[in-house]
């Protein structure tokens, strides 16, 4: 059985709206900003903007995209 990632619980108090963040974690995933997009449920352009800092994601987007760069790390 593989060791998972240890996650911490959802916790709204960290919010990072940072858009340098944002890419961070992307990065993190080691996915493309596409797949990251469709992993999550929005558009390719809605990460973009996230990114750009042009919008701020909310903290379920955040915490979705801290999962699956957690989950991905560990494969």
């Amino acid at each position: 059985m593989a060791n998972k990632p240890i996650l911490s619980a959802p916790d709204a108090a960290e919010h990072n709206t940072d858009a340098a963040y944002v890419a961070q974690v992307i990065k993190r995933s080691g996915m493309s900003q596409r797949a990251c997009a469709a992993r999550v449920g929005v558009s390719h352009a809605t990460l973009k903007n996230w990114i750009a800092g042009t919008h701020e994601w909310s903290y379920p987007a955040q915490y979705a995209l801290e999962c699956l760069a957690a989950f991905t790390d560990a494969e």
